[in-house]
């Protein structure tokens, strides 16, 4: 075999490589000789571009779950995801107005349109995985090495006063999670409602917090305190949940998964 043969060979085989990877070629399944007749062809259309109005609606979710829409590099950032159902308690410190004001934001909201979340409330602590209270202490969401640009935004910030533990397994999915937002602040009950809803939203995949679009979004580090969870928010939900998982996600999977979901649109 001449030069120009092989190279066109290698142009071939490795074109041909490409374009037949599968699901299971990028998703190893944890237990392949159980779980492998199910992982062979799920639907990716949740990864589908033109499914969403927002231009670059992947690239805006790449950046919230991995920290960034390239090759992993400097991050090394992995998707999580619950994969049990969420039952929350309220706990009975919370300003009324507050727990009022959450129940009713989930529960008018379509969130639960969502494939694979489900989130619902009891009054019986022994029956929550998640669990909502106040603490007289001083707690924060972020390091005690972490600089803001500002020290306004640090009092502004819903990291401040307010942070949450979730407990997670090893395949990087959540079954249990304490929120909790501190007393010692003295912030009107709206302005907790308005901090409660943000940390809720960013426990539900750890997402990373920034301007992302507009500041109806509970990611907005200016969130105007909307009534009702965004498009945008929802779009980040849906695709965030379009499949649990089989394996631990990092970005270059993701992004493999990506180009699969569209190579035939």
């Amino acid at each position: 075999m001449n030069k120009i043969q092989l190279l066109l060979f290698s142009i071939f085989f490795f074109s041909y490589v490409s374009y037949s990877q599968t699901y299971s070629s990028i998703v190893k399944p944890r237990i392949s000789f159980i779980d492998e007749s199910r992982t062979l062809n799920p639907d990716l259309d949740y990864l589908n571009a033109s499914n969403y109005e927002y231009e670059n609606m992947i690239k805006y979710y790449q950046r919230i779950v991995f920290c960034t829409i390239y090759n992993d590099t400097l991050y090394n950032y992995k998707l999580m995801q619950w994969s049990t159902d969420i039952v929350i308690y309220l706990d009975k410190n919370l300003p009324k107005s507050v727990a009022n004001g959450f129940y009713d934001f989930i529960s008018k909201s379509n969130i639960n349109s969502v494939n694979n979340l489900n989130i619902s409330f009891t009054k019986k602590v022994s029956e929550a995985n998640y669990i909502i209270k106040m603490t007289p202490k001083m707690v924060n969401g972020y390091d005690k090495d972490f600089e803001f640009d500002s020290e306004e935004e640090r009092k502004n910030s819903f990291l401040t006063g307010g942070t949450y533990e979730l407990s997670t397994d090893q395949n990087n999915k959540f079954y249990s999670a304490v929120l909790e937002m501190s007393s010692k602040l003295k912030k009107t009950d709206n302005q907790f409602l308005k901090q409660l809803k943000q940390l809720f939203f960013k426990s539900l995949g750890n997402f990373v917090a920034d301007n992302y679009k507009d500041t109806d979004s509970l990611l907005h580090k200016a969130y105007i305190n909307s009534d009702t969870i965004s498009e945008f928010d929802m779009n980040i939900l849906k695709i965030h949940y379009g499949i649990i998982y089989e394996q631990i996600i990092n970005g270059s999977k993701f992004r493999s998964l990506v180009k699969l979901a569209n190579s035939n649109k």
